[in-house]
């Protein structure tokens, strides 16, 4: 058992049971909020046991290890330094102090490489040229942008496709591509839409690398370096096109990775990326920033952070949409 965690859970969580024939604490799950009906109807399992230092809702699937950070969303309480040296004591071997999340860490994907052909090098010089940048290929593999879907199949030996051959030279000739969240999609931007087969003439296509490839998690992101003991909030920026993503990370925030991830949420899916957040990697201490299109009515943005601090942000520059644009044509302004 890790001493003094049940009695500090049951001393700030008046509904706490003991379940499990005392080796888990159940109370009610603050990510989610549910049982808000009955609030002896409770989902969160917490366990007791130091050999298994996990929490789960069985409702929301919110799911992690066990920390300072945790316990202090549950209870909104200071948690003594005892406690936290208890805690910290018994977990420190399932928790990487500072390690990559939200990069290639889910499927084992290789991508090292970007053919250096003609289409390649168009591509590359729209990407520059459209954010203001002179970024190379290392910097594009390291972001997880794919100019090819060709390189990316014959890099990982991939020979199934899931389009035919003639949708296929589409995909690779008239699309830009990024790696998700766990590498199983392509989130591919159209370049050339309505001159395109009728079959992908859509503004993005998620590609799926893997047929089981989660879908919950198909969203782009950069990979960034996260602290996950660090009092210091994540700041989670979410935008919904791959080139605002990326504009966001160079020209608003200069090319920050430490306690930031940059997110791309597709049409407005704002609460899709938080949801995903929360369940698929457990995140609690964070911030939100959403940058919205100058085409969304502030009417039509609804956001659930659960409870997380958020921020709305607009690029007013003069007849600019989003941020998918060179630094001096992003006029940042928060607006809510």
């Amino acid at each position: 058992m890790i001493p003094g965690l049940a009695e500090f859970i049951s001393e700030n969580c008046p509904e706490a049971q003991i379940v499990s024939g005392g080796r888990e604490i159940l109370i009610r799950c603050r990510f989610c909020g549910d049982s808000q009906k009955n609030l002896n109807d409770a989902h969160l399992y917490i366990s007791l046991d130091e050999n298994k230092p996990f929490y789960n809702c069985f409702k929301c699937r919110a799911s992690g290890v066990i920390n300072g950070e945790f316990l202090s969303a549950i209870s909104n309480s200071v948690i003594d330094n005892d406690l936290l040296a208890s805690i910290k004591s018994k977990t420190s071997k399932f928790i990487s102090k500072s390690k990559t999340i939200l990069g290639m860490k889910n499927f084992k994907l290789r991508y090292n490489w970007i053919d250096d052909n003609e289409l390649n090098r168009a591509k590359k010089e729209y990407i520059n040229r459209r954010l203001g940048l002179n970024l190379d290929y290392d910097e594009l593999i390291q972001n997880k942008i794919v100019l090819s879907i060709y390189d990316l199949l014959v890099l990982n030996n991939i020979n199934k496709t899931t389009f035919p051959p003639d949708v296929m030279d589409e995909l690779n000739s008239s699309f830009l591509g990024a790696l998700s969240i766990n590498s199983g999609f392509v989130t591919m931007k159209n370049l050339r839409p309505g001159k395109v087969s009728k079959y992908v003439d859509h503004k993005y296509i998620d590609y799926p690398i893997y047929q089981q490839s989660d879908n919950m998690r198909r969203f782009y992101s950069i990979p960034t370096r996260i602290n996950l003991l660090s009092p210091e909030p994540i700041q989670v920026h979410i935008a919904e096109g791959i080139f605002d993503i990326l504009g966001i990370f160079y020209n608003v925030c200069g090319g920050n990775r430490n306690q930031n991830l940059y997110i791309n949420c597709g049409d407005k899916s704002y609460n899709t990326v938080v949801k995903m957040l929360s369940i698929c990697y457990g995140l609690i201490n964070c911030e939100f920033n959403f940058y919205i299109d100058n085409d969304v009515p502030n009417e039509e943005v609804y956001v659930n952070t659960l409870g997380r601090p958020y921020r709305f942000f607009r690029n007013t520059y003069p007849g600019e949409k989003d941020y998918g644009v060179s630094s001096d044509r992003i006029q940042h302004t928060r607006v809510l």
